[in-house]
């Protein structure tokens, strides 16, 4: 099944996390969620340039994977990612998990309505994030 944002074009199913029970369907999260808050971002589909494993020789995962691994550890309320061509869309139910994601990674823009939830930010998360980012979770590069 397919849905469309603008001009992109979003594979589903997705990931639905709750209590870290993985599900498959992202419209039955938004269904559930009406009210949920919803993050863009735009990223790159492929590892590091030049890099596939860090220096302890663990393989290194794709930007959305390493967004994916922080959520999974730092999000308590219930959630869905999906990815599509240029980025990725987290949605969250929590006020508390909507507010740890803006801290963390800052939003560019104002809420704007989109396909997934009235309230649609544009995340602060970039492919500069990445070696940060995977320090953080253990990485060693």
């Amino acid at each position: 099944m397919n849905s469309n944002v603008g001009r992109l074009k979003i594979q589903l199913p997705c990931k639905l996390h709750m209590a870290k029970i993985v599900f498959n369907s992202f419209e039955s999260f938004l269904s559930r969620h009406p009210e949920s808050f919803s993050f863009t971002a735009t990223i790159t589909s492929a590892e590091p340039k030049g890099l596939s494993t860090d220096k302890s020789d663990k393989k290194l995962p794709t930007p959305y994977k390493l967004f994916h691994e922080w959520a999974s550890l730092s999000l308590a309320g219930e959630w869905v990612t999906t990815k599509y061509k240029g980025g990725f869309i987290i949605c969250v139910s929590d006020l508390k998990d909507a507010t740890l994601i803006s801290q963390k990674f800052g939003t560019t823009g104002t809420p704007r309505k989109a396909f997934t939830t009235e309230r649609n930010v544009a995340l602060g998360y970039k492919d500069d994030d990445y070696s940060q980012l995977a320090r953080e979770l253990g990485y060693d590069i």
